[in-house]
């Protein structure tokens, strides 16, 4: 069922000439342990020349998991991107497979447009 309220507030802000739609907000969190300046530049780079800004937080935002009988803590940064488009959208979750996979995480937990998902590491090529 649709939200007719929230249908009409979205369309009502896409034609407003005060406001200017840049898509869907994309969210994940890195652990800390994992993200050196290496990384950060890495993420930054991309963010900045694919969708020219985001939002960096570093926090003491803390994820819970539970792996077989043990539950697993760590403390995670926060990052905010927004894009529109499906080849915007395959682009960012080929960036977020290949930054799981250089920090050697089973998975990198991730919402975009209320929505969460799960984005599993995919191997990098090197470069010649």
């Amino acid at each position: 069922m649709r939200d007719l309220k929230k249908d009409t507030f979205k369309n009502w802000m896409k034609e407003s000439p005060q406001s200017t739609h840049i898509g869907e907000v994309a969210v994940f969190y890195l652990p800390v342990n994992k993200i050196d300046q290496k990384i950060r530049s890495k993420i930054h780079s991309f963010f900045v020349k694919n969708y020219y800004a985001y939002t960096h937080e570093i926090s003491k935002i803390q994820g819970f998991w539970s792996k077989g009988s043990k539950t697993v803590k760590d403390k995670h940064e926060r990052y905010e991107v927004s894009f529109k488009g499906k080849d915007n959208l395959k682009k960012f979750v080929e960036f977020m497979s290949e930054i799981c996979y250089i920090i050697q995480e089973e998975s990198i937990y991730l919402t975009i447009g209320g929505d969460s998902y799960l984005i599993s590491p995919k191997e990098v090529k090197k470069q010649c």
